[in-house]
């Protein structure tokens, strides 16, 4: 082996090395190339940030009003779901999904080893804190309900006619009256009859 040149502009200082062999370790196995390539995918050094981007940039929608023959379509619809559960199909819904006001409260622990004194000056001013948010809560009014539209995938478990409720296998529960809409292919056998 011939001894690398220590200047820096040299072109072919490592000239050697591009005849040498590939190093295969005796030891350990070789990483397939989709581990190899996992390596170096992007890290999401934030978890769960794009999906609260996502949620922030829905816009409140006003809930839509089906027409009666509208309303009757989607019934229908959803009844002969419900005949063809068991095959469990994978279906196309949009429907309202509602959203209340994400408040966030202080939790007070108590502790029985602190002294009485502090405990319940503590809990003085906590109940006063408490008094504070509830007529600050009551001066804003109800808590403001954000609504949208949004269309999903998902395979059918089943219809709980009873509770008016669609269930779906990633136990996902869904009211006949938050649905817009219903669609998927085994409505083709449907309109084939």
């Amino acid at each position: 082996m011939r001894r690398v040149s220590e200047d820096i502009q040299d072109e072919h200082r490592y000239d050697d090395m591009l005849d040498m062999e590939h190093h295969v370790s005796k030891n350990h196995r070789q990483m397939p190339r989709i581990d190899r390539a996992a390596q170096f995918a992007p890290f999401a050094a934030l978890t769960g940030y794009n999906e609260s981007i996502n949620e922030a940039s829905r816009k409140p929608e006003p809930r839509i009003e089906l027409s009666e023959t509208q309303s009757e379509e989607l019934n229908k619809r959803i009844a002969f779901l419900a005949e063809h559960a068991e095959e469990h199909p994978v279906i196309a819904v949009r429907y309202y999904h509602l959203e209340e006001e994400k408040v966030h409260q202080k939790i007070a622990r108590k502790n029985a080893s602190e002294q009485n004194e502090e405990l319940t000056s503590k809990r003085r001013r906590i109940q006063k804190m408490e008094q504070e948010t509830s007529v600050r809560q009551k001066a804003r009014g109800k808590k403001q309900v954000i609504g949208c539209y949004i269309t999903e995938r998902k395979q059918l478990k089943r219809i709980d006619a009873e509770h008016q409720i669609i269930i779906f296998t990633d136990r996902t529960e869904i009211r006949f009256s938050d649905l817009l809409s219903v669609d998927s292919t085994v409505f083709n056998q449907w309109e084939a009859e």
